[in-house]
């Protein structure tokens, strides 16, 4: 009579994972989420998808665009009073925005219940470059 094929253990497999090298856990780590995912869906509130939505956008392009034209204007040769003012009322927007980014930041790891870090960290997120 054959034998049965056993499972192996946890630890076993945590002691084939640790001889891996690091470039083929990189390869490993997607499709065990994938794997996870299959065998158990994260089902995302309406809520949840609209925060993390908003956090995967970043700073409108249109804000970051003006303030960078305009900064590299003030270092060439200087702005006008008008120009001045923009700037100013851009980093007030800048400013603003990256408040509220915070606040769904810290209302999806709540969400989540895991540290703000971590969540970025897992969404590959970066902090808006004003945070």
């Amino acid at each position: 009579m054959p034998a049965l094929a056993t499972r192996p253990s946890s630890r076993r497999i945590m002691q084939e994972l640790e001889s891996l090298p690091f470039s083929s856990l990189e390869k490993l780590v997607p499709k065990i989420m994938a794997l996870r995912l299959k065998k158990h869906p994260q089902v995302m509130s309406k809520r949840e998808e609209w925060l993390q939505k908003r956090l995967e956008a970043g700073v409108p392009t249109s804000m970051t665009a003006s303030y960078a034209q305009l900064t590299e204007k003030r270092r060439a040769k200087g702005l006008t009073q008008r120009e001045q003012r923009k700037v100013e009322d851009l980093v007030e927007k800048l400013e603003a925005f990256n408040a509220e980014w915070m606040t769904w930041a810290c209302e999806l790891a709540e969400l989540r219940r895991v540290p703000v870090n971590r969540l970025l960290k897992e969404l590959s997120i970066q902090r808006p470059a004003y945070v």
